[in-house]
């Protein structure tokens, strides 16, 4: 625990950093007039689609529909304006409001870590594991000097302390962490009312309750893959469970860039899989060779010649498992059958 000394001094820099960036009474005013001209404006876009109706202008429908789903979506992003511009509190937090706030982020973290000469006033998370994932406590700092509008999780840096980043992604220490940013998700408007009001330690614990909590739809690196590996071919993202070893060039693959080898079966990468020349199967390099030819062949169209030993096609040897030329020799050296007419029977 801070003495109340220094819990106070720390309570005159957050008013005045607070107060100096603090709205102005009328900052709402462009979102009030931005809701108040794109009504009107649909209004309008309302009444010509029931005019077209009436007349049985149809032929111009399709464009006024197209103009009322523009408009309702202008709208909608000017309520979300003004809503942000609601956020502020009804009156500025006193210095008892802050001095409290920095007691009760005591009473919530225990310790806090206070650094006048970076502005920052940090908290230590319990260590978190998610999905049997253990990424380690974080450490939580919010600095004051970003307390300029939106007041938004950027004016928190999240660190972790005993990281454990996903494989290929060294600066994503949490699914949600990524460079000591946050990505708050739903927390974010929360958050920054939180700020805008003074109230840093439900900003803080809002902040908590993004790390503890696993969301999938907002996850830089999801954990199914956080100890997973990137593709060796085409630098692809695989989950734990996903892709395969490529025994050739000894990089892990992804499925769609793995395939077996048509003679042997063996699953390599598709840069260690090489075409039959003559079929056109993938195979493996131990299952394709160079023949006399020049070709290079798969065992299905590979043969071995039985007089000479030299590896042609298949298709070009004989019944006997010679090849054209020992072929030819053995022609050569077997003397020719001789007729009935040559044999002297005398």
């Amino acid at each position: 625990m801070h003495p109340t000394r220094t819990l106070l001094r720390l309570a005159h820099r957050l008013d005045r950093t607070w107060r100096h960036h603090a709205p102005h009474p009328d900052a709402d005013e462009p979102s009030w007039h931005a809701v108040a001209e794109t009504w009107n404006r649909l209004q309008s876009l309302r009444r010509q689609v029931h005019r077209a109706r009436r007349r049985g202008f149809v032929y111009c429908l399709p464009r006024l529909q197209e103009n009322v789903r523009r408009t309702i979506e202008d709208l909608s992003r000017a309520v979300a304006s003004l809503r942000g511009c609601r956020g502020s509190a009804d009156r500025p937090p006193s210095l008892r409001d802050w001095l409290h706030e920095l007691r009760a982020l005591e009473g919530e973290f225990g310790d806090v870590e206070i650094d006048v000469r970076q502005a920052t006033l940090g908290v230590t998370t319990d260590s978190i594991t998610l999905d049997g994932v253990e990424l380690g406590p974080f450490a939580v700092d919010l600095i004051w000097s970003r307390f300029a509008p939106p007041r938004g999780a950027a004016c928190f840096a999240v660190t972790a302390l005993e990281p454990h980043p996903a494989t290929g992604s060294d600066d994503v220490t949490h699914p949600h962490v990524k460079a000591d940013g946050l990505c708050a998700g739903e927390a974010a408007t929360p958050v920054q009312r939180a700020l805008r009001a003074g109230r840093i330690t439900d900003a803080f614990v809002l902040i908590r309750s993004v790390l503890t909590p696993y969301n999938p739809r907002s996850a830089y690196v999801p954990l199914s893959a956080w100890e997973g590996s990137n593709c060796g071919d085409c630098g692809g993202r695989m989950n734990r469970d996903e892709g395969g070893h490529c025994p050739g060039c000894r990089t892990d693959q992804c499925d769609e860039c793995t395939a077996g080898c048509r003679a042997c079966d063996e699953t390599r990468c598709r840069s260690c899989l090489s075409a039959c020349e003559r079929c056109g199967d993938s195979c493996c390099s131990g299952c394709v060779e160079t023949i006399a030819s020049g070709e290079s062949v798969c065992a299905s169209c590979r043969g071995i010649c039985d007089g000479c030993g030299t590896a042609v096609l298949g298709t070009k040897l004989n019944d006997g498992g010679l090849c054209e030329l020992c072929a030819e020799t053995a022609d050569r050296e077997t003397p020719p059958t001789p007729t009935l007419e040559e044999i002297d029977v005398t």
